[in-house]
């Protein structure tokens, strides 16, 4: 939790003391995630990112941006057969490049991320002595490179629609006195949002 205050703090001072903040916007969105690692499956995920816009043509963009998504696993591990089910929110520092002034009707994006990842996980081992079942909630350091195109809908209003590359990075965590490695995943990203500028 102290991670996620450090980045909200960090985003709003960016927000505050950026002197175009009437350019401000708040941007709800959808996700599809398709992880690289086997035994997940595509999934649907929301989130909403808030930020600003600056530069002579509103082309700089940063925004803190938070999103999540569940998924149920059978893993197979030292300790016997796993049912898993995990919770990810990701919770990332954006910035980008937006390619033409913010008067234009479709202007391309593209930019890097860096934040951490959460990941709650609720595990029961089957063994032969029996089932034992616990939890854990890692943090792990996230960083992303993404791309994408904007729509003005209206002067206030943009929609989005983009590509992210995820990389999450593995950690170690107890759960029910068991030893639990989390490997360090990737997943391709795709994902639409609508801003509302203010």
């Amino acid at each position: 939790m102290n991670t996620i205050t450090k980045l909200a703090a960090c985003a709003a001072f960016i927000l505050i003391s950026t002197p175009t903040f009437a350019d401000g916007f708040v941007r709800p969105l959808v996700e599809f995630i398709s992880p690289h690692e086997e035994g997940y499956s595509t999934k649907a995920g929301a989130g909403v990112a808030v930020g600003t816009l600056f530069g002579p043509q509103r082309q700089h963009e940063i925004s803190f941006e938070c999103a999540g998504t569940r998924w149920n696993t059978a893993q197979v591990t030292s300790a016997g057969v796993a049912a898993v089910s995990e919770r990810f929110v990701s919770c990332l520092l954006n910035y980008r490049y937006h390619f033409g002034p913010a008067t234009a009707p479709v202007r391309f994006f593209a930019g890097p991320a860096l934040g951490v990842t959460n990941n709650s996980i609720d595990l029961a081992w089957v063994r032969s002595s029996g089932v034992a079942a616990g939890r854990a909630s890692p943090w792990s350091f996230t960083w992303s490179g993404s791309a994408g195109i904007g729509f003005k809908l209206t002067e206030k209003i943009e929609l989005d629609a983009g590509y992210r590359f995820l990389h999450v990075q593995s950690y170690n965590t107890i759960i029910a006195g068991s030893a639990y490695l989390g490997r360090a995943s990737e997943a391709d990203v795709f994902y639409a949002g609508v801003g509302f500028r203010f």
